[in-house]
């Protein structure tokens, strides 16, 4: 789903395999210890090639570093709108619809320090392991 949100697939995908790599080397990538991961690096590049729709690969490389240096996090990164969630409070699949991310409805979507949404039904942070000392070290 990440890939059909970006205007230009090939910059998107050798994008990625850049940062990818970066992060590897620097030891950022790994959910696990509270960085980040490939959906998350992926939602990351994503959003540059948004942003930047006919920017050549190297200047988006440089974009992306300075847009994520100087992005006002908790501010959420999202890729699309997402459904609304008062349109389905009656649908037997409620409970997942409950699970959809909204910081107006949940303690734990407010706390989040660097909210990467996914752009697929329930819209969920992704990055929900990633903590203040992590967010500083990134």
């Amino acid at each position: 789903r990440i890939r059909r949100l970006v205007p230009d697939q090939n910059k998107f995908r050798e994008l990625l395999r850049i940062v990818k790599y970066w992060a590897k080397i620097r030891g950022l990538y790994s959910n696990v210890v509270g960085y980040l991961g490939g959906v998350n690096w992926a939602v990351l590049v994503a959003r540059v090639c948004q942003m930047y729709p006919n920017a050549a690969l190297s200047v988006l490389l440089r974009r992306f570093f300075m847009v994520w240096a100087q992005w006002e996090w908790p501010k959420p990164v999202l890729l699309c709108k997402m459904p609304a969630y008062s349109l389905f409070v009656s649908t037997p699949l409620e409970q997942v619809f409950k699970m959809q991310w909204n910081p107006l409805t949940s303690v734990r979507a407010k706390q989040a320090f660097m909210p990467l949404i996914t752009p697929v039904f329930p819209c969920l942070n992704s990055t929900h392991n990633v903590s203040k000392s992590t967010l500083r070290v990134l």
